[in-house]
């Protein structure tokens, strides 16, 4: 004979189980019934370069090592009164070089004097750069090896925060529209994914080495910055209500 404390239990049993199957089934139900939109987005800023920096030498040819070395001093300290006096910013000497130059007749080396040279780097705004360059070669410079245009680093990080909210903005706008035509209405967001690129390094322009110019009102030498494209994409998923 079957005890009713055993027929108690086993109805127990019973109980808890239909009810774990009913919230399982509902739970299963309201995942199937939770439909989602996948759209994407894109930002682009464009973004002009806002600094430049240069290099500028002084290349000199003397027959004596005193007379090398003074003319050398005295281009060098005319070209640093110069651009300090500009305000031109990071000066800094980069090369000195002092060598005995030969001649090369019917094979053999012939000296002929000295060879020397100093190379200054600085910065400044992009459009100081060429008025810079222009002057220097009239203040004991002799050649220019360099000018690149480039974007400060707050600059590009505002721009690329620029782009984020752009691309953002630009998929949210897309799953709206894509919602409002179907009669439906946005959820929450599920998921949102950021791919912001930065602009690569510009070249370096090389350029051939210049003879000074006069003293009386040079023509500054024409640098133009150009712009960079900072680019970002969204990719994002909300729920359809």
């Amino acid at each position: 004979m079957i005890s009713r404390g055993f027929l108690v239990l086993v109805g127990f049993f019973l109980l808890v189980w239909l009810c774990a199957s009913g919230i399982a089934r509902s739970a299963r139900s309201q995942s199937a019934d939770t439909s989602t939109l996948e759209t994407s987005g894109e930002g682009r800023v464009e973004l002009a370069a806002s600094r430049a920096e240069a290099t500028v030498a002084i290349v000199l040819h003397e027959a004596t090592l005193e007379d090398l070395n003074a003319h050398l001093g005295q281009a060098s300290h005319s070209l640093q009164e110069f651009l300090s006096g500009q305000r031109a910013e990071k000066i800094r000497t980069e090369t000195v070089s002092v060598n005995p130059h030969n001649d090369f007749v019917n094979g053999a080396a012939k000296p002929n004097g000295f060879d020397g040279r100093i190379s200054v780097h600085f910065e400044v705004p992009v459009e100081k750069v060429g008025e810079l360059v222009t002057g220097s070669l009239a203040h004991g410079a002799t050649a220019v090896e360099g000018v690149r245009p480039f974007v400060s680093d707050a600059d590009r990080t505002a721009a690329r925060g620029q782009a984020i909210a752009l691309a953002v903005r630009d998929a949210q706008a897309k799953a709206r529209a894509a919602l409002d035509a179907a009669g439906l209405k946005e959820g929450a967001i599920r998921h949102l994914s950021i791919n912001a690129d930065q602009p690569g390094p510009r070249p370096f322009l090389r350029a051939m080495a210049l003879k000074a110019a006069p003293a009386s009102a040079p023509v500054p030498i024409d640098v133009q910055g150009g712009t960079q494209e900072v680019t970002a994409s969204a990719q994002l998923t909300v729920d359809i209500r």
